[in-house]
Formats: structure tokens, C-alpha cells, sequence
């Protein structure tokens, strides 16, 4: 097979759909302000590269500060300690592709804009935390940086001579290409597919069953 020296993962919509639990945690701040989600735009999983303030600041822009303050603590607490996570699954072939990096011996991690409290707890809850050498969500330092500076700090734990980041957006190409690393677009995320495309990526798939035969073929 082809050889990697470790293989980088976004997480939401790349590894696992996590939208639906997503969108209850965010209906539950909306209404914790006063403020009632409106269902045809949480039926457009491309909104939560929003945040709720900006989610808020769209759907009402009449709303105060208190209350985007309030809806954006309450969302972020119950993700984090509530949420019990029933819709999150892994994507068709992740499982077996996550057996196959982990049966090869290579080494594997996910950088992923989700709050590491949520993706830690989301991980060990489903068991899933024994396929990842190392994984790191935003914290309140990083909070607000872009992917490219987080995976410049999150790639020093790994051998990227020859090294691949997996993603659903067009920042987790720009960011794979801006230190060096191989880029994988999947285009079955919650990502914008256009986007995603524009920026070049080395590899782009339509589903994750095609990804895992990639790399059980060695095709890259």
C-alpha cells in the first residue's frame, strides 16, 4: 500500500455526521434567549459554519447582545455536558477505514473546529477515542484561530514528511496545503462541495466508502 507517515483528520462531516445533535444543542439556546430556530434554515446543515451569534444576528436582527451572549453559553454547555450525542454516527466505511490506518500501524490524529470538551467526551462516549493517536478540538486559546495556524501546532506530534489532512471544507485544504501536507477533500460533509472543489485538493471523493478503498488499494 501506499505508505503514510501519519493520517490527519477534520472531524464533523468528514469522520462522522454530527448535524442533528448539533442543531439540538442550538435550538436549545435560541429558545434559552427567547428566540425560537427556524426549521427550514436548521434543515440546511450548511448553516453551522455559522456561529449561534451569527446564526442569531441573521434569523433576528433585532436581537440584543444579552441575548446572543445567553443563546451562545447555553448552546456551547449543553453540546458540551447534555447532549447525549444519539444521532452522531460514523460515515458508511469510517469504521473500517479508522481499522485498517490502525492495523497498518500509521499514525493517526483529528484536528477539528468542535470544542475539545465536546469531541473528548463525543469520542470516549462512542468508543472512538482508540482510533486516534492524538486528537485536539478549539479551546478558549485557540478559539478564533484559523485551521491553518491549528494544524500548524497540532502537526508537531506527528511525522508529516509524508503526511495527508482529510476534510470537508475548503479551509482544511488551504490549511493542509499551507503546512505542507497532502489534501483530501470528501465532498459528502456538511461542507460547501463548490468550494471545496475550487481550492484543488490532491484527492477529492465523492463518499467515504470510495476513501477507504483508496486507501486499501493504494491509490494515492
Amino acid at each position: 500500500m501506499y505508505r503514510f507517515s501519519a493520517v490527519l483528520f477534520d472531524f464533523d462531516g468528514t469522520l462522522a455526521y454530527t448535524a442533528s445533535d448539533v442543531w439540538v444543542s442550538v435550538r436549545y439556546g435560541f429558545e434559552s434567549a427567547g428566540l425560537i430556530l427556524d426549521e427550514d434554515y436548521a434543515g440546511d446543515d450548511r448553516n453551522l459554519a455559522y456561529t449561534v451569534g451569527e446564526m442569531i444576528k441573521a434569523l433576528y436582527p433585532g436581537a440584543s447582545e444579552e441575548q446572543i451572549r445567553i443563546a451562545e453559553e447555553n448552546c456551547n454547555r449543553h453540546y458540551r455536558y447534555v447532549n447525549s450525542f444519539d444521532n452522531t454516527v460514523m460515515y458508511e466505511g469510517i469504521k473500517e477505514l479508522l481499522e485498517f490506518i490502525r492495523a497498518e500501524n500509521i499514525p493517526c490524529g483529528v484536528l477539528s473546529n468542535k470544542g475539545h470538551i465536546s469531541l473528548s467526551r463525543l469520542l470516549k462516549e462512542k468508543g472512538w477515542d482508540i482510533y486516534f493517536d492524538r486528537f485536539q478540538g478549539t479551546t478558549d486559546e485557540s478559539y478564533g484561530l484559523s485551521k491553518t495556524i491549528r494544524l500548524r501546532e497540532f502537526v508537531k506530534y506527528f511525522d508529516i514528511s509524508n503526511a495527508i489532512y482529510i476534510g470537508d471544507s475548503y479551509t482544511d485544504i488551504t490549511a493542509a496545503r499551507d503546512n505542507g501536507l497532502l489534501s483530501a477533500g470528501v465532498l459528502y460533509g456538511d461542507g460547501d462541495r463548490e468550494l471545496v472543489k475550487r481550492e484543488h485538493p490532491d484527492c477529492l471523493f465523492d463518499t467515504a466508502v470510495d476513501l477507504l478503498d483508496c486507501f486499501r488499494r493504494g491509490l494515492f
